[in-house]
């Protein structure tokens, strides 16, 4: 017999998004998540439903029984594409006899999920729900007693437990009741509700199921599923508008490379994802997402500090403020007496004598100088004077705890007085004094320190400040600089033996502008070097290294997070190239398993996420962010200053990008840069009635000449600035108009483009490596790394004639344009083998 359709059950349009990404369904991840609620699984159709902080339910599955012809349909078997959207994402099952769009609805700030199936069937249908009631919190807490019953005046399957405090429920206004559910517990095998559905309604309607809880008892848990079934289109259309105003108010890039560009909206959405509200702690950045399965932990979707510091310097760039401020405030909340900032919060801790008796919350020691940091970052951002203000008793505890972890003296922390950093696990870990990471975010924090200091006049603080970071520099280059070698130390033990393995922490003090790059070539080439570098990031250790193990967390695998980095550190240095190719590499995992999501870390030496990896990792999409603006766009700005650094690298395929919402406090900016050859035309607009200094340094290729410079029409003197790897022209502009417009024209010099092919799952590295290259004298010398066997095309244009080349063979496509061609002799063995180029240019200019 037919049910009444009501109102709110009548199907709504679900409205295309220009972001959306499909892919086959092959069992990969998938989500829908809120800031209360989450819906983790595969695109075969299996999930995990969360209510923070408990699990309500695991193992959702469906299936269809066709009552006209006795079949019985796993939707699993016929699970075949998925749509990603920030809303909603959407699973397509598709029979010979009906099909059914499953729509995974989950409200932004709502305790609970709503699954709706869009039905097409000539025939009528009865939809099976199979579920196991779990009501369990996040790890590692834990409850007892739990229960499971039918209301068969809501239609659902309450869970509860014996206090009667905690609470789920799940079902649906057109459900049935199946399986009995044993009295006082949980039933040993999964529980079924039937919905029988007739072609007539599926035409008109959404069939709902419903998912929710409370942690204050049960009347609250049904009027939350109350609310949630009257108001899915209200629910749906306020998480499409709150995306879209993500996407349109925070920065937004437009260049030649479309699939580029998507990328950076879903980085910005991956961030956006990780804000969470647990009703008892209060709302955090958690560090990322995946199915728990028989355990208790949803990939990393609990509170990590450090993460939050991490990620928060991409959001602050993005312009979400509101974000960082919240995170920052929640581990303000939660930080020692003694200053120590934590380095991860359990969603359970409220459950459990988290911070007293767990040994996890407080084990790292670089969250605490990376928090002052972060407080520094979200200040010169955001210019709120205010938070830092009422801060500052928490930033100097921080402060004084980083102080008080340096035992001997020489003006560093110590990881073994303050706890693990760089390493969590390995043979490196063991007996370290203090590693690179640690010393370089503790400098990184004493320059902030000092900064926030001289603004709140701070003048004692400010004066020990210069003399702690006075230390800090001299043992910071006693430790780990070889001058000798080139190249940065990892470690020192605490028997005084220094560590010199090439790790990827090395580049930390490279990204955050701490010493000379320029006395430490040798570790930045090896970055770029196939000992280090693969298709699709940095090797965490150095290949040949002892210790080097692909699968070890901290040992070999690729970790996207320290890829963007390195990618940061690269442009830092002024090798873009080889900056582009890691921050392409990051992009390109958007796309890879997970539409949309980056996952956790990789192989170090297949293009594969580790079995362990979790798919949805905040730290790799904000390095996409990161090293995007800080390096590829060289954007950096200071509110509180009033100053704008603008030093775009751009790669020589793109001929324009526009960069769309620079937020500096209020203040909002927006660039447009347009390259054709030997041109170069900027275009800023400034939504600000404040007058700002611009900083303006463009890179040109090597052997560039600069003609004239002109800013708004007027000519003015530029001096050019040279160095290894390409040509700048730096220039100070006072920015008091809304607009400037910037016109320069040169003579090119030479271009190259090392792009490689995007990797498939699975393979080997074989991308050609730029380890180095220079003009000297009119000779362009290249020293590449190439696998054996193989021959590699490189394009490059010039402004020069070329006279000839050793080392490969050169063809001109075009005026200017040419390609490169190298190839690396043939052996049984492939490996990487190193090849030096030298192109001869002619005096003669085009």
């Amino acid at each position: 017999m037919a049910q009444k359709t009501t109102q709110w059950l009548q199907k709504f349009p679900i409205l295309q998004n220009q972001i959306q990404l499909e892919k086959t369904c092959t069992g990969n991840y998938c989500e829908s998540t809120g800031r209360k609620a989450a819906i983790f699984g595969t695109d075969r159709g299996s999930f995990e439903i969360w209510v923070y902080p408990f699990k309500i339910v695991s193992d959702l599955e469906f299936s269809v029984y066709i009552p006209a012809y006795g079949k019985h349909v796993h939707c699993s078997a016929i699970a075949s594409r998925m749509i990603v959207r920030p809303e909603l994402t959407t699973i397509i099952y598709s029979h010979e006899l009906f099909s059914i769009k499953q729509h995974l609805l989950t409200p932004l700030d709502e305790p609970g999920c709503v699954i709706l199936l869009d039905v097409t069937s000539r025939t009528a249908l009865e939809i099976w729900v199979s579920f196991v009631p779990n009501l369990i919190p996040m790890w590692p807490a834990g409850l007892g007693g739990q229960y499971t019953f039918w209301l068969e005046d809501e239609k659902v399957y309450f869970i509860g437990e014996s206090r009667k405090k905690y609470a789920g429920i799940i079902g649906s206004p057109l459900a049935q009741r199946f399986s009995e559910s044993p009295g006082h517990q949980l039933p040993d095998q999964p529980m079924k509700f039937v919905m029988n559905i007739t072609p007539e309604q599926a035409e008109q309607i959404f069939v709902p199921i419903i998912i929710t809880g409370s942690i204050n008892g049960p009347d609250e848990a049904v009027q939350n599923y109350q609310g949630l079934k009257n108001s899915a289109q209200q629910f749906y259309l306020q998480n499409y508008e709150h995306y879209q105003q993500a996407r349109n108010n925070f920065l937004s890039i437009h260049s030649d490379e479309p699939d580029f560009d998507l990328a950076i909206e879903w980085a910005k959405i991956s961030l956006e994802k990780g804000l969470v509200s647990n009703p008892q702690l209060g709302t955090g950045l958690v560090a990322g997402y995946g199915v728990s399965g028989q355990t208790h932990r949803p990939g990393f979707g609990w509170f990590f500090g450090g993460d939050t510091f991490i990620n928060s310097l991409a959001i602050n760039r993005i312009g979400d403020f509101d974000t960082v401020k919240t995170a920052l405030k929640f581990f303000r909340k939660y930080q020692r007496e003694d200053g120590k900032i934590p380095h991860e919060i359990t969603q359970s801790a409220a459950l459990i004598p988290w911070f007293e008796e767990y040994p996890y919350c407080f084990y790292h020691s670089d969250t605490t100088a990376y928090y002052i940091i972060a407080m520094y970052d979200y200040f010169v951002h955001a210019g709120d004077e205010d938070f830092i203000r009422e801060s500052l008793e928490s930033i100097k505890k921080a402060y004084e705890f980083c102080v008080g972890s340096d035992e001997d003296g020489d003006g560093l922390m110590e990881n073994s007085v303050a706890g693990l950093a760089a390493m969590e696990v390995g043979k490196l870990l063991s007996e370290t004094q203090i590693d690179i990471y640690l010393a370089s975010l503790w400098i990184k924090a004493i320059q902030c320190m000092a900064e926030i200091s001289e603004y709140f006049n701070l003048q004692n603080l400010k004066g020990e400040c210069e003399l702690q970071l006075k230390r800090a520099l001299k043992s910071f280059e006693k430790i780990f600089i070889n001058d000798e070698q080139q190249r940065l130390n990892f470690s020192k033990l605490t028997n005084g033996e220094i560590v010199s393995e090439a790790t990827v922490w090395q580049a930390i003090p490279l990204f955050f502008k701490l010493i000379d790059y320029q006395r430490v070539r040798r570790t930045i080439e090896e970055y770029c070097s196939s000992s280090m570098s693969t298709d699709w990031g940095i090797r965490s250790l150095h290949r040949e290294s002892k210790f080097y193990d692909p699968l070890n967390y901290n040992n070999g695998t690729v970790w996207p997070f320290t890829t963007g980095f390195v990618a940061g550190a690269l442009y830092q240095c002024n090798r873009s190239l080889s900056g582009w190719q890691n921050l392409l590499s990051n992009v390109r995992m958007t796309y890879l398993d997970s539409p949309g999501w980056q996952p956790e870390l990789l192989s170090g030496e297949f293009y594969c996420p580790l079995e362990t990896s979790v798919p949805h990792q905040l730290f790799s999409a904000s390095s996409i962010i990161t090293p995007l603006v800080a390096g590829l766009l060289g954007l950096e700005g200071n509110v509180i200053q009033k100053k704008i650094d603008f030093a775009p690298h751009l790669p020589y395929h793109w001929s324009k990008i526009e960069v769309k919402n620079f937020h500096l406090g209020s203040d909002r900016f927006h660039f447009k840069v347009e390259k054709s050859w030997g041109r170069l035309t900027i275009n800023i607009q400034k939504e600000s009635t404040e007058m700002y200094q611009l900083f303006f340094s463009p890179a040109f290729a090597p052997g560039t000449e600069i003609y004239s410079v002109r800013v708004n029409g007027e000519k003015i003197d530029c001096e050019i600035g040279l160095n290894r790897y390409d040509v700048h022209c730096p220039m100070m502009i006072d920015f008091v108009d809304p607009s400037i417009r910037i016109e320069i024209e040169f003579f090119p010099g030479i271009e190259l483009l090392i792009s490689n092919h995007p990797p498939v799952k699975g393979d080997f590295t074989t991308g050609l490596k730029l380890i180095d290259y220079h003009l000297d004298q009119g000779v362009f010398n290249l020293q590449v790394e190439g696998m054996s066997g193989n021959s590699y095309s490189i394009p490059f244009r010039s402004g020069y004639l070329i006279k000839k080349v050793k080392g490969g063979k050169i063809q001109n496509t075009a005026n200017n344009e040419y390609h490169l061609f190298v190839k690396f002799r043939s052996k049984k063995n492939r490996r990487y083998e190193t090849k030096n180029i030298s192109i001869h240019l002619s005096s003669k200019k085009k």
